[in-house]
């Protein structure tokens, strides 16, 4: 990734950046410490590039509604997801890049509930530019410890999945050991 980067510079990390914003937006930080191109520019693509890979996953969720109502998946997580959404309202956009695996569900979710195209837009494109922004610096800044960086921030991603993993389950055997009062 890091030598299709240096070669393909800009274009690259808008590419890169549809389906992998972290580690690309990192090393985008990198590449413009090295001097490739300009900082802003890597994190104007970045935001760009995610935003696009977004947009793609919101599509899917808003053109086939009826197909993913059917879906034994949908059917059994549909209430709960919806239930977020309606809580977080489009502050959700923001969270899902700090939640390790649920920024495509989070995507889709708002096109399956007819999130209005601009709304989505406005939102998204603010996250996409702030989380560019972010990690972008930070790549810029630790450009000499950025091997490290981008094992840390996988490895957190990973623990973020493992707590969330193991408080559903805490949630679950809670909630089944827990009998309703028969009267």
């Amino acid at each position: 990734m890091e030598s299709f980067l240096i070669h393909y510079r800009i274009a690259a990390v808008a590419l890169l950046a549809t389906v992998d914003g972290d580690v690309t937006l990192v090393l985008a930080g990198v590449v413009a410490h090295l001097g490739l191109f300009s900082l802003p520019a890597g994190i104007a693509a970045g935001g760009a590039g995610a935003f696009i890979g977004d947009t793609i996953f919101y599509t899917v969720g808003r053109t086939n509604m009826r197909w993913i109502h059917k879906t034994r998946l949908y059917r059994r997580m549909g209430a709960r997801a919806e239930t977020l959404l309606y809580r977080f309202g489009v502050g959700q956009l923001f969270a899902m890049r700090l939640v390790f695996g649920t920024r495509i569900a989070t995507l889709v979710l708002c096109g399956l509930q007819g999130l209005a195209f601009w709304r989505f837009a406005l939102f998204d494109t603010l996250s996409c530019m702030a989380w560019a922004t972010l990690l972008g610096l930070l790549g810029f800044t630790l450009s000499n410890r950025a091997a490290w960086l981008i094992r840390e921030v996988k490895s957190v991603e990973l623990a973020a999945a493992g707590v969330l993993v193991l408080a559903v389950i805490v949630f679950v055997v809670l909630r089944r050991s827990v009998s309703p009062v028969v009267s």
